[in-house]
């Protein structure tokens, strides 16, 4: 009973967690703080903490679990319901940037590999493979759906709007594919890329086409770019979000991607191409191998100067080298990965690769220099 009450009250009445009028009450100031306050046009200190409410729900369930008062099954169950794991991902996001003093946002991985997750809840421990991945399906959505406004917004995966993207309806993918690569590995023919039956194939071509239809066609609607730096974030956030879904739901619905022409317009735009270039998943491609490289240097960066830090979040953090060094080999295969495109392209239409101007081209030029500074970096491991 008690665990269903925790569950409500996270899922269903988290206007604890949310609501704006609760966040801007204060506490009243002695005369004391009045006169700094006065004096010093020091914000006043917030009476109720929203997110300390979340805190304490979310320790209710590493207690219960702790205890045996609920098992890992019933945990696992609860991130399979999309107004949970929102409220989750939106958790893990606001922890990870206060905790963590890293906007991890912009370019950031699967929210499930960031370094700090392991360290926010002792529940999070029992999880499956299944639920990393509709948390990280769920991060990735609610970033792009979100136009750029994440940063903005501390509800930026919009939990509770009726008109947003109906994306618990997709869950059942991520086991479905699994399940028939599992069974293909074991000798049973498929029909399309993990597909085993034709209705199957049938079904998920119709709910890739949904997909496109409601996050690109009606998304492109409501687009109204200012800068570089919005197209940039715009296409780093697809280029996420596709991939993702191609490697562990819909194979084949990046293809689908690149035949929308609005989207294909805005990568061009980015990239400084006035005319359209043949083979366009190359390029789609070269946006996510480059992001990557941008995404594992902050991340490098970063992890490298929170190990150095004094925080008390942070004491009970194992910093570890290999996981530095993990960033350094995904910069390096990054690298590798993009000359084997530009290789490619040059050989198409070698003209395209120096017409292509944009921020993310200057840190892919200039990543094996960064990475070899980077290589050289004394890091300071746990004892």
């Amino acid at each position: 009973m008690l665990f269903e009450e925790v569950k409500e009250l996270f899922t269903n009445h988290n206007i604890l967690f949310q609501d704006h009028k609760l966040r801007r009450q204060s506490e009243p100031l002695s005369f004391f703080q009045a006169i700094c306050h006065a004096v010093s046009g020091s914000t006043r200190k917030e009476r109720f903490k929203t997110d300390a409410a979340k805190n304490y729900v979310l320790k209710t369930l590493d207690f219960l679990l702790e205890n045996g008062l609920i098992n890992e099954e019933m945990i696992r169950e609860i991130f399979h319901e999309e107004k949970a794991v929102k409220q989750f991902v939106l958790h893990d996001f606001t922890s990870i940037s206060s905790k963590a003093e890293f906007r991890i946002l912009k370019h950031c991985n699967k929210l499930t590999e960031h370094w700090y997750w392991p360290y926010l809840n002792k529940f999070y421990q029992v999880l499956g493979q299944e639920e990393k991945d509709i948390m990280d399906l769920t991060f990735y959505e609610g970033r792009f759906s979100s136009k750029g406004e994440y940063e903005l917004k501390l509800n930026y995966i919009f939990v509770g709007d009726p008109h947003s993207f109906p994306l618990g309806k997709h869950f059942h993918q991520l086991k479905n594919l699994d399940k028939s690569n599992h069974l293909n590995s074991h000798g049973t023919r498929n029909n399309h890329s993990g597909h085993l039956q034709s209705s199957d194939y049938e079904g998920s071509e119709k709910e890739m086409e949904e997909i496109i239809k409601q996050l690109i066609y009606e998304g492109c609607r409501n687009i109204h770019f200012v800068n570089t730096g919005e197209y940039e974030t715009y296409l780093a956030d697809a280029v996420n979000l596709f991939s993702f879904m191609e490697n562990k739901m819909y194979p084949g619905i990046i293809q689908k991607l690149l035949n929308i022409p609005e989207f294909l317009n805005i990568m061009h735009k980015y990239l400084g191409l006035s005319e359209k270039y043949e083979n366009p998943e190359e390029l789609f491609q070269l946006i996510k191998c480059w992001s990557q490289i941008r995404t594992s240097q902050e991340m490098a960066s970063h992890y490298e100067k929170m190990s150095r830090s004094n925080k008390i979040e942070l004491k009970n953090v194992s910093w570890k080298k290999d996981i530095y060094d993990g960033y350094l080999n995904q910069i390096s295969q990054a690298l590798h990965q993009s000359s084997e495109i530009y290789d490619s392209i040059s050989k198409r239409k070698n003209e395209v690769l120096s017409s292509i101007k944009c921020p993310l081209k200057d840190i892919y030029e200039n990543a094996p220099r960064v990475l070899t500074k980077m290589k050289n970096v004394h890091f300071p491991e746990s004892k």
